[in-house]
């Protein structure tokens, strides 16, 4: 019964999420080093370029860096074997969401929480409530780049979750990428 309590609790959850990310775009801007504006832009769903990717830091990250929406790395995970790692993946896909407000949610399947975080140089700590059970948790995520590209490396427990800035659904479900 908890069981189904749970995932009736994620299931409000999902469709919350999913209501506010077809409600609204935010748009992320930061500035380089530099001073000047960085405009490269993805694609959004109905063709505009609402949505600017974040800038890299040098040294540390800016919670304004890394506000947006978050997907796992199709390329540095391998998305076929979540089902085993992460409960109802299959099902659920996954989701991230910073917030410049120092608030944010995650969700892989039926695991993750929302809550808030600090950024302390190359380290992102989040303070959780778990959906499934209203406990509490803390997960730590590294802050690393790859030339122009900033990504979070999750800790969970043994392994290193990857997730890549911006929206991007066909990276969610089981591996597939359409």
């Amino acid at each position: 019964m908890k069981k189904l309590t749970g995932l009736i609790l994620l299931l409000v959850l999902l469709c919350t999420l999913t209501a506010c990310k077809y409600g609204t775009v935010n748009t992320v801007t930061s500035n380089t080093s530099a001073g000047s504006s960085r405009s490269d832009s993805l694609q959004g769903e109905n063709g505009d370029k609402s949505i600017e990717s974040p800038e890299i830091p040098d040294d540390s990250a800016k919670v304004s860096d890394l506000a947006g929406p978050w997907h796992l790395d199709p390329i540095r995970n391998n998305l076929s074997d979540f089902s085993d790692l992460f409960e109802c993946y299959a099902e659920f896909g996954a989701s991230m969401e910073i917030r410049s407000s120092g608030q944010m949610s995650w969700f892989i399947g039926a695991e993750g929480g929302e809550g808030t975080f600090v950024v302390d140089g190359s380290l992102l700590t989040a303070s959780l409530t778990r959906t499934v059970d209203e406990s509490h948790m803390t997960t730590d995520f590294d802050i690393l780049h790859d030339g122009d590209e900033i990504y979070l490396g999750m800790h969970w427990g043994e392994e290193i979750v990857f997730w890549i800035w911006g929206d991007d659904d066909s990276a969610n479900l089981s591996g597939n990428n359409l």
